[in-house]
């Protein structure tokens, strides 16, 4: 079976969003485009045997359609039909699943899947039910394509497709470095996010010639972090302002001239204040930030005005997240480009496969192309042991928005045996 070059696509995954809004009009009004079941996706009801046996593609989505996120998991499904309307072939056919909140419901939500023999499976969003279902996708094979952005439940055919620490930290101290900014300090919260920013850094670090010379953890349900705060500020006190400006450090040296603050909303707004009353300055100390300082209104901080961060192309979001309030008219959660990239990614898969040899569409070596895809949130390509490379940009925060200071690469590095 050939596989799509990134540039090919590229056309399907990102162009589709143009036409897609002409096809969906033909489909539903919004009031039925909130579905609880997978009926209005193409389930048969005339006795033909399932995907196997009658050349159907069978692809499940598993969404949270009933509890606490159900509207979330209702955008995920609106996402997928985006796509699905687009790109799918007469022979694709998506079944929703209702994953719910817990891990149990994801797990009956995979029996119900499995029974119906799906080839590839979209979801679920949680990492607790992504865990709870890998053993079931293990015996039957099946690869999963989570929502989840936790690389602690990535494992061989579970490919983590959310953005987590190891792509916008990994990017951002990738840039920093190139910058002349290698000394770097870490102020995370006390949590498995922290911990997954610092494993991310300290591997950056290495791969690009920088150094984690200082970290802080604190609470981040803590009204006060004072004390980390001014801990990490007499170590920036340390670094000489020639030290500061070049990136360079003689013997001894402790302190940083970049300090990354991955939090992001009010957590971030709460540490901001502290900075300056403690000496960090930005004209010395580049601020660093992660995906999260996209959201929001970070720039009414002053002090983070200037800071950097990693995120996709904002461009193509935009684009998307557009569309997709023409279509159902809200916004869409910033997850939901990962609906559309995983359901445009299977249908498009399915329609290079009609009439080839290989039974197994979604088998490792196509998933895993070195050449990687592309989509809403940029190029992306899935790893042998579940994790997912990606392309983003480098952004700066601006008191009225970003600006972006290097685009996202275009193609991958060629992988290295």
């Amino acid at each position: 079976m050939s596989l799509l070059p990134t540039r090919f696509l590229a056309i399907f995954l990102i162009l589709g969003l143009a036409a897609c809004q002409t096809q969906q009009a033909t489909q539903p009004d919004s009031g039925a485009q909130q579905p609880e079941d997978s009926a209005q996706f193409g389930d048969r009801d005339d006795g033909l045997p399932p995907a196997a046996e009658d050349g159907r593609i069978r692809v499940a989505l598993l969404a949270p359609l009933s509890g606490e996120h159900r509207q979330l998991g209702r955008s995920l499904v609106n996402a997928a039909q985006m796509a699905l309307f687009r790109l799918a072939g007469e022979d694709f056919e998506l079944v929703v699943k209702d994953a719910g909140d817990t891990a149990r419901q994801a797990q009956n939500a995979m029996d119900e899947a499995l029974n119906e023999n799906v080839q590839l499976v979209l979801g679920p969003l949680f990492s607790q039910s992504v865990s709870a279902i890998e053993p079931q996708a293990t015996r039957a094979g099946v690869p999963v394509l989570a929502f989840s952005n936790n690389r602690e439940v990535a494992a061989p055919g579970i490919y983590v497709m959310g953005i987590g620490p190891s792509n916008d930290i990994t990017r951002v101290i990738e840039y920093a470095t190139e910058q002349g900014r290698s000394r770097i300090g870490l102020l995370t919260p006390r949590n498995a996010f922290g911990r997954a920013v610092q494993q991310a850094a300290q591997q950056a670090a290495s791969r690009y010639g920088a150094e984690i010379t200082r970290q802080a953890s604190y609470d981040p349900e803590a009204v006060d972090i004072t004390s980390e705060v001014r801990g990490l500020a007499q170590s920036a006190s340390q670094t000489s302002s020639e030290q500061t400006v070049t990136g360079s450090a003689g013997p001894g040296a402790t302190g940083f001239n970049a300090l990354l603050i991955p939090a992001g909303g009010r957590e971030v707004e709460n540490i901001a204040p502290l900075l300056p009353y403690y000496d960090i300055n930005p004209e010395n100390v580049q601020l660093l930030g992660s995906r999260l300082w996209e959201n929001g209104n970070l720039g009414r901080e002053q002090i983070l005005v200037g800071g950097w961060f990693a995120a996709p192309e904002r461009d193509n979001w935009r684009t998307f997240a557009r569309q997709y309030e023409d279509l159902y008219g809200n916004e869409p959660p910033r997850v939901a480009s990962i609906a559309y990239d995983t359901t445009a990614l299977a249908a498009a898969l399915a329609r290079d496969a009609e009439g080839g040899d290989n039974p197994v569409v979604y088998d490792e070596e196509v998933l895993t192309s070195s050449d990687g895809y592309t989509g809403v949130d940029g190029l992306f390509r899935l790893r042998p042991q579940g994790e997912v490379e990606r392309g983003l940009a480098v952004y700066e925060l601006r008191s009225d928005g970003f600006e972006r200071l290097e685009a996202a690469p275009d193609s991958f590095e060629p992988l290295i045996n």
